[in-house]
């Protein structure tokens, strides 16, 4: 390793000790990106394995194995070099083995050698003194994501609370607090996320992998407003439970609200899967939109059915485009090609069925800047909703074929327009391209890397890109009969970008047109937007 590289390694590994993130830095060394981005994340992978001791037995047979490998490219490389090289030749037969190795095979062997020098020095470390390092069942850390506004966090054995840095890593045993205006995203080794709306406050109490791993998370909320979506997957339900002063609630997979006053009243909502409340020996259980109540001292009460959603906006999109959406907070719901879903936006759904067709859900919206984003899993065109409800009523109802031609995704603005809490209209302000940028603030977690599932264009999607039924594509002939022909969105953002107040919208249809539950259908228990929901085509 180059004198620089290792100098500027040393520095990036003592700042992510001190609390700043991996992008940070990376950020710093732009020209080295391609080279530290590996060494890095293996460093920090390696430290967050359970402590070990390596003995003096491990260290000097791993360095025989790894001499041993170092052998056997030598003898590849130069198959006329004699097995008797003198003593002095050897140092000059390994610097030209080196020199004639390929790149790959020498970044490899740099990075064994630097797990090698991890796993030492971090064993040696008292764990007071390194952050990096997790309690002993933490497989992996739990990350705070800040999409707006400030936050801050201390220890529960300290009273100084500290300032909260983008990208860092919490523990156990520690509190979170928000501030006024201000909305941050934990996201746990499984994938589970939190998002702490304004002026909420959490205790990180319990974080554990199992063997099997499944997930064993304990939270405390004193304050404030949560929304969490539970990850599902694995062959054994994990646990996760959310402890507010006046109840604590159970729950398996699933996407719920918790609001806490600060005199103690909880609320507790189900958008999706099951969650069991228990407050003074007495348990009530939760399902698909339902909600209870607890006051401090007092059993919950019994569940009842959710209000209807006044407004909702509701995106839809079929392969070779993936979607997602970013809220005016920053929370974003959707889908990347790779098949990792996310859901951080409030009272938010998202839903993809076998053949790739996704839609997203959020109910009463706020007014603002949404993002839509759209990437291709391959060169194409696909048919892309926007709709927005508002009393029950469509107020707008946009379809338009999108056709890229090359790799690039595609950034749409729109605006959103409320008006005493109705929704009066939407502008598609402009659009950009986005090559390959992750807008989102989303932690790929590597468990929830490995259960998701990527979305591909099959064989027939191919031939009839549509991939509609009979009855899909009569609804499509009448959507589009009230609407300005196929005309290209870009033409359509171009316009209105000119003239944002002239906003373009197709003719109210009926309500029935756009009945989410319809395109949701058979989600239940299923959140995130797992591969077995079925989805019903867009209207």
């Amino acid at each position: 390793m180059e004198p620089r590289i290792s100098r500027i390694l040393d520095d990036c590994l003592a700042r992510i000790n001190s609390g700043e993130s991996v992008a940070a830095c990376l950020a710093d060394n732009a020209e080295l990106r391609d080279q530290l981005d590996p060494l890095l994340n293996t460093a920090i992978r390696a430290s967050a394995l359970p402590k070990v001791s390596p003995s003096i037995e491990f260290r000097q047979t791993s360095r025989l194995r790894l001499l041993t490998r170092l052998k056997q490219e030598q003898q590849a490389c130069n198959s006329a070099a004699t097995a008797t090289a003198s003593a002095g030749e050897t140092i000059s037969g390994w610097r030209a083995l080196w020199h004639g190795l390929s790149p790959a095979k020498r970044v490899a062997i740099v990075v064994a050698i630097v797990v090698l020098s991890v796993l030492t020095t971090v064993s040696l470390l008292p764990r007071s003194f390194n952050p990096l390092y997790p309690a002993p069942a933490l497989a992996s850390p739990c990350v705070l994501s800040i999409l707006d506004g400030s936050a801050e966090f201390r220890s529960v054995t300290s009273d100084s609370w500290q300032p909260c840095r983008d990208g860092m890593v919490l523990q156990p045993s520690t509190l979170v607090r928000t501030g006024q205006h201000s909305n941050v995203i934990l996201t746990f080794f499984d994938g589970s996320t939190i998002k702490l709306e304004p002026d909420t406050n959490i205790e990180i109490q319990k974080i554990k992998q199992n063997d099997d791993e499944s997930a064993d998370i304990v939270l405390r909320q004193a304050v404030g407003t949560t929304w969490t979506s539970v990850a599902c997957g694995g062959e054994t339900a994990s646990h996760y439970r959310l402890e507010t002063p006046a109840a604590v609630a159970e729950v398996q997979g699933t996407l719920f609200t918790t609001a806490v006053t600060k005199e103690g009243l909880t609320r507790f909502e189900a958008v999706e899967g099951v969650i069991t409340v228990t407050a003074e020996g007495e348990a009530v259980r939760l399902t698909k939109n339902q909600l209870t109540e607890v006051d401090p001292g007092r059993p919950p009460s019994e569940s009842r059915i959710l209000p209807q959603a006044e407004t909702e906006l509701i995106v839809t999109s079929e392969l070779p485009l993936v979607i997602a959406v970013l809220d005016p907070t920053g929370a974003s719901t959707g889908f990347l090609p790779s098949g990792l879903s996310f859901n951080q936006i409030k009272d938010s759904e998202a839903a993809r069925d076998p053949h790739g067709r996704q839609v997203i859900s959020i109910q009463e919206p706020i007014a603002g800047e949404y993002k839509i984003i759209l990437r291709p899993v391959t060169t194409g065109s696909a048919m892309v909703g926007l709709i927005t409800k508002s009393e029950g009523t469509i107020i707008s109802n946009i379809r338009r074929q999108i056709s890229l031609k090359d790799r690039n995704g595609l950034l749409v603005h729109l605006d959103l327009v409320t008006e005493s809490g109705s929704i009066v209209g939407s502008v598609i302000t402009g659009l950009e391209p986005i090559s390959d940028r992750l807008l989102e603030k989303v932690v790929a977690t590597e468990l929830a890397q490995e259960r998701a599932v990527p979305f591909r264009l099959e064989a027939s999607d191919t031939t009839n890109p549509d991939a509609a039924t009979e009855a899909d594509r009569s609804s499509d002939e009448a959507t589009e009969s009230s609407a300005s022909g196929a005309t290209d969105i870009n033409s359509e953002a171009a316009e209105q970008a000119e003239a944002p107040s002239d906003t373009e919208v197709d003719e109210p249809a009926s309500d029935e047109d756009a009945t989410p539950d319809d395109r949701m259908e058979n989600n239940q228990g299923r959140p995130n937007g797992r591969t077995d929901s079925t989805v019903g085509s867009p209207k």
